[in-house]
């Protein structure tokens, strides 16, 4: 299951946003706030996922990962009921994933290259 969960984190990543949007735009067109926090939850709990599987496995080598921090910023934002921001930082957690990984992951290239960036 932990594989097919991480080899599907682009999948994971559609589903998370259309689920955002589905969630906002229940809200705005049809003015339903139940299907805004159950559309965010969610999204949530679908994003945080592959992020918690990564956390779980950094914890067993003892490292505290970047996973690690986000998972638990997404589970104290379901303990005060902030699906909101438990959505919104998975989603872009895992959408910066997915652009790293169509970037190749050499985020330094243009450094390297000589290019400053402002």
């Amino acid at each position: 299951m932990q594989r097919w969960i991480l080899g599907s984190k682009n999948k994971i990543v559609m589903v998370s946003g259309a689920l955002i949007a589905t969630a906002f735009a229940g809200e705005w067109f049809l003015d339903n706030p139940a299907l805004l926090q159950w559309g965010l939850a969610a999204a949530a709990v679908f994003g945080v996922a592959p992020i918690a599987i990564q956390a779980y496995q950094a914890l067993r080598v003892k490292v505290v990962s970047i996973d690690v921090l986000v998972t638990i910023a997404v589970t104290g934002a379901f303990l005060i009921r902030n699906y909101e921001e438990a959505a919104i930082v998975t989603f872009l957690f895992l959408f910066g994933a997915y652009l790293e990984q169509r970037g190749g992951g050499d985020r330094d290239w243009g450094y390297r290259k000589g290019h400053r960036h402002a």
